[in-house]
């Protein structure tokens, strides 16, 4: 074997190096970043969902009142969605702290 076949098989084994530890962070990246993303999401419903169960508050006291009044409403309160806490809560779980 000749120093040129030798700087080939180095310069090769050290590209497959590089080229791995590459794709490796940039998938830590890729998944850091979307863990991320999806608790900030989160928290942020989560802040909506506190906003909307103080409106519900509010609107089940207007009710109350109105029946006290003897008063029959004729609306209903509508759900509290939460699609991002449903659906990833159990991946960033762990994250948040």
């Amino acid at each position: 074997m000749d120093p040129d076949d030798l700087l080939k098989i180095i310069i090769g084994l050290v590209s497959v190096i590089v080229g791995w530890l590459l794709s490796q962070t940039t998938v830590s990246f890729r998944s850091w970043f979307q863990k991320r993303k999806i608790a900030k999401l989160l928290l942020e419903e989560l802040k909506d969902i506190d906003r909307e169960t103080i409106r519900l508050l509010y609107f089940h006291a207007r009710n109350l009142q109105h029946h006290g009044a003897q008063g029959v409403g004729d609306h209903a309160a509508v759900g509290i969605s939460n699609p991002i806490f449903s659906s990833y809560y159990k991946d960033v779980l762990l994250h948040l702290n």
